[in-house]
Parts: structure tokens; C-alpha cells; sequence
């Protein structure tokens, strides 16, 4: 359920009926934990979605080793990217079955 201090809801899209996540504080490191994950293509610290400061929006930094994505395209590392309603992140590109 989302918060009504947060500064901004994220919403997974996997697995299906994941619970939105609140950013409650000024920067959100999302990694294997964070992710309940135990997947060694997720990083420890994967990336990190921050408010810009003074109101000028939210980015993301990959600090990954194996990439994280905005919209289809590859960030680059320790590189902050601004975020808009709607932006996908995407951790991993697809794996084969």
C-alpha cells in the first residue's frame, strides 16, 4: 500500500501482484536482498534511484556489474539518469529458457 510520506512509489512489474515499494528516504539502494533474490546476476548493490535534490525529479545510478536498463537501453555505471512517470528499470536483460 503506498505511503503518504513517500517521495515517489515504485511498482515491479515481476512477479505478477508484487506490492509497490515507498521511498521514504532521500536514496533507495535496490539490490539481491532488497529483491529477495539469491540470483548472482543481481548485484549486492545493483543500483540506486535518488531525488535529485531541491525538487528536480528522481534518478537512477547503475552500480552493477552486469548492467541495469532504462526503457531498453543500458545506463551507464555510476552514471545518474533521470527518471519520468513511466520509465521501465530492468535489472537483467531476458535469459533463455
Amino acid at each position: 500500500m503506498p505511503t503518504a510520506s513517500a517521495w515517489a512509489h515504485l511498482q515491479p512489474l515481476s512477479p505478477p501482484g508484487a506490492q509497490p515499494i515507498a521511498c521514504v528516504e532521500p536514496e533507495l539502494k535496490v539490490g539481491r536482498g532488497e529483491l529477495g533474490t539469491d540470483r548472482k546476476a543481481v548485484s549486492k548493490a545493483h543500483l540506486k534511484i535518488a531525488q535529485a535534490g531541491s525538487g528536480l525529479g528522481v534518478t537512477v545510478t547503475d552500480t552493477s556489474v552486469n548492467g541495469t536498463f532504462l526503457n531498453g537501453v543500458r545506463v551507464k555505471r555510476d552514471r545518474a539518469v533521470p527518471l519520468h512517470h513511466g520509465d521501465i528499470v530492468t535489472l537483467l536483460v531476458a535469459e533463455a529458457a
